[in-house]
């Protein structure tokens, strides 16, 4: 369940990011955010939340309840009433620090995807990224309950989830279906 705690970190500020700051950051190489990952964002309602050191963003966090970008063949499909986080970043000079966790719990982020009815979170964390499942080991209160793997036979997109991943309503959608369809909200 999402919790609607403060949230600081001392010597940081931490808020949600508004569409201008978010549109300077894509200027910034370092901040690794496309201006097509900003405007689709935007476009999709997503809440980025940002640490700022400073006056300069140096590390954020994108989260969305409708649908995310996962790899350049899949999308995730969020299920109905959860919010997903899908793209983080920290400035290597500020890292291990537990900015990430500060800006998942801060209470602004939070309470609007309360508002949008979204009480739970899901969390697709892949294999290889150690640092993010460092980081949910140590700060989360996830409660794992199964695998999703997709990949492509040939030109076929191929998911698999397990049963109780499925019941959740996790999808990966082949990237060609989500330009084809509309999103719901």
């Amino acid at each position: 369940r999402l919790q609607s705690a403060p949230s600081s970190h001392p010597g940081y500020e931490v808020k949600v990011v508004d569409p201008k700051t978010l549109r300077e950051a894509c200027r910034d190489p370092e901040m690794d955010i496309s201006t097509e990952l900003a405007e689709a964002a935007i476009a999709n309602g997503d809440v980025i939340t940002g640490a700022f050191k400073d006056g300069r963003l140096i590390s954020y966090v994108f989260a969305t309840h409708v649908s995310a970008p996962h790899d350049p063949f899949f999308s995730i499909r969020v299920p109905p009433k959860m919010r997903y986080a899908y793209k983080g970043y920290t400035h290597p000079e500020h890292r291990g620090l537990h900015l990430m966790y500060a800006m998942s719990h801060l209470r602004a982020r939070n309470d609007i995807f309360i508002q949008r009815g979204c009480k739970q979170h899901i969390a697709f964390i892949g294999a290889w990224n150690l640092s993010s499942l460092r980081s949910n080991r140590r700060t989360s209160t996830n409660r794992f309950i199964g695998y999703a793997v997709n990949t492509y036979w040939g030109k076929r997109p191929i998911s698999f989830l397990t049963p109780r991943v499925k019941q959740t309503g996790f999808r990966f959608v082949a990237q060609s279906q989500v330009e084809n369809s509309t999103v719901a909200e």
